[in-house]
């Protein structure tokens, strides 16, 4: 928020990575199903995008 203050600007379109590890460790304590795969070809970034769509959700923080 500081940024933002001094700014006057929300920074948008901010992306985020974690481990595998930490993903699978929280489903697994939460009793969350997953699947996993091979790894198969490299993805155009059209289609790769295309994908995202569908797996990609919105979170929202607020204090």
């Amino acid at each position: 928020m500081k940024i933002a203050a001094a700014t006057n600007d929300v920074a948008q379109n901010v992306n985020f990575a974690i481990k595998t590890a930490l993903l699978t460790n929280f489903l697994e304590a939460n009793n969350v199903s997953y699947a996993t795969a091979a790894l198969g070809q490299p993805l155009s970034p059209s289609d790769l995008a295309e994908r995202a769509k569908s797996i990609s959700v919105l979170i929202r923080c607020e204090k």
